[in-house]
């Protein structure tokens, strides 16, 4: 707070109204101080005055004292920041210094008090002045209780900017925390993303070097699954943000890669994707793409039967609540081919529990989901689907068929 440096001190007006009319504690200090000042001084008037290069402006007064700024080529306070010391003037007619200026003349000021109050830099930053309408002399006994009462106004205030130095220092100390955090964790997300896509490539090796249809199936979904996970880091670390995913643009990105791992290339299937502009927390992201990713890979692997044929992706935001529409055009699924025990359906009945999402199939005209669940702002929910089926198996073990 080095209000005599050139570039702090032009904004003194500023500063003055920020940081001393905003502190109702240091506001009733400074009205003790004004009082005290004209009670044993005998003075009209008592002033506190910030100072920049052109102005002073009036912080705090006792007495009759209507301005609230002044040039400083018009106050004699500009005086006592030249001698740097008391400055006594007892009829400002007299003095050769002030009985030209106009400002005293016009408000009929004749005595004339001040004393620097310097900033624990040891710059000028105010005055403390008394004013009299008449001319008067100030006691040496006077003189050394104003001087008393600036020194203890010098430290009043040193005190206040070193209690706003250390909240300057606070503040940067967790700003630069903070910031140590977020590349930690964009750190992080960018290891994960890795692993993950050297876990997928392993899968990959795994699947063409198998010549088991079966096989080949659940390292295909295995990897897809992983998948779910890899481009939700990816898009995290892209996009610098550790809590909030733009699901349009990660619903776009996890399709394109579940179709170039699970697609049959004897088969063209359209997708048609309609997501709206809606920023999902973290936490709600993952199972909603795990749930995505076994809704469509199902449908991949079993809707079309070597033909073409469209699956649909919807996401909405609407009365609050998010709308997920999934579906194909393919065969459907009957009674009979639906297996609640199945560990895909167990996956998606399980993700949706822990959405709190309402969860709806109807398999009569192709196959359609639908899922509705409202957005949340806390991060804190874990996104392991494997605990949550093991509260609830705690004696079995998943079978991926």
């Amino acid at each position: 707070m080095k209000f005599s440096d050139t570039s702090e001190r032009s904004k003194g007006k500023l500063k003055a109204e920020n940081i001393f009319f905003d502190n109702k504690e240091l506001q009733e200090t400074f009205q003790q101080v004004n009082r005290l000042c004209c009670q044993i001084c005998s003075s009209s008037v008592s002033l506190i005055n910030l100072l920049d290069d052109k102005y002073q402006y009036t912080i705090s007064k006792c007495g009759k004292w209507r301005i609230s700024k002044l040039t400083r080529k018009q106050s004699v306070c500009n005086f006592v920041v030249q001698e740097g010391r008391l400055l006594v003037i007892n009829d400002l007619k007299d003095d050769k210094r002030t009985r030209n200026l106009q400002f005293p003349e016009d408000h009929q000021i004749r005595f004339y008090a001040g004393i620097p109050i310097r900033n624990n830099s040891g710059e000028i930053l105010a005055t403390l002045c008394l004013i009299c309408y008449y001319p008067k002399e100030l006691s040496e006994e006077e003189q050394q209780n104003f001087l008393l009462l600036a020194k203890h106004l010098e430290v009043l205030i040193d005190a206040f900017e070193n209690q706003l130095q250390n909240e300057r220092n606070t503040q940067v100390s967790v700003e630069k925390y903070i910031k140590d955090k977020e590349v930690w964790l964009l750190e992080i997300h960018h290891r994960i993303k890795n692993n993950l896509a050297d876990i997928c490539g392993m899968l990959q090796v795994e699947r063409s070097e198998s010549d088991d249809p079966i096989i080949k199936k659940i390292l295909s979904r295995t990897e897809s699954r992983i998948i779910a996970a890899l481009k939700l880091h990816e898009l995290l670390y892209e996009a610098h943000d550790m809590v909030h995913v733009n699901l349009k643009e990660y619903i776009e990105a996890l399709v394109e890669r579940i179709n170039s791992v699970t697609k049959n290339d004897d088969t063209l299937i359209n997708f048609n994707l309609d997501v709206g502009e809606i920023s999902l927390d973290f936490s709600q992201t993952f199972p909603l793409a795990l749930i995505i990713n076994e809704l469509v890979t199902n449908s991949l692997q079993h809707a079309f039967k070597g033909k073409s044929g469209s699956i649909s992706i919807g996401i909405q935001e609407e009365e609050g609540a998010i709308k997920v529409r999934v579906g194909d055009d393919g065969e459907g699924i009957s009674g009979e081919k639906y297996d609640e025990h199945h560990f895909g359906f167990r996956l998606v009945n399980l993700l949706a529990k822990q959405l709190q999402a309402e969860f709806k199939l109807d398999g009569k005209e192709g196959t359609k989901y639908e899922l509705s669940f409202h957005p949340q702002t806390n991060s804190s929910t874990a996104y392991s689907p494997y605990d949550v089926w093991q509260n609830q198996n705690p004696k079995k073990s998943p079978a991926y068929t």
